[in-house]
């Protein structure tokens, strides 16, 4: 025959089980492994004269979705891996182009998540 527990006993035992439950419901605090990878893309940024097909004649900085690069000045673009697909349907990121002497453009480009994404981008002195 079972004999009755304290008061005292099944009130512990109680709250042992709320904290082993509320433990359980969260993943008990430990990490199952190191979150996903960020999923990311490749973005190529061609940089010309608004209004032509004429290369920029300097650099221009370039920045997309927070990952920066530089033109190649004898090929007029620049290549920007790791760049983030972010959480948007279709995924999109932030571009700002600056050069010296010129007017800062931004714009929001639309990535591809399956490829890489070029853009032509036209400046005006």
């Amino acid at each position: 025959m079972l004999r009755a527990l304290p008061q005292a006993a099944i009130e512990v035992l109680a709250g042992v089980l709320a904290l082993v439950s509320m433990l359980a419901g969260c993943g008990g605090g430990i990490s199952a492994g190191p979150p996903p990878a960020q999923r990311t893309t490749t973005v190529i940024v061609e940089t010309l004269q608004a209004g032509t097909t004429d290369l920029l004649p300097v650099a221009a900085d370039i920045v997309v979705g927070g990952v920066h690069g530089t033109t190649d000045l004898a090929q007029g673009y620049a290549i920007i891996a790791n760049v983030p697909l972010g959480e948007a349907n279709p995924p999109q990121q932030p571009l700002t182009v600056y050069a010296p002497g010129w007017v800062t453009v931004s714009q929001m480009v639309t990535l591809n998540p399956y490829s890489y994404t070029t853009v032509s981008v036209g400046l005006s002195p």
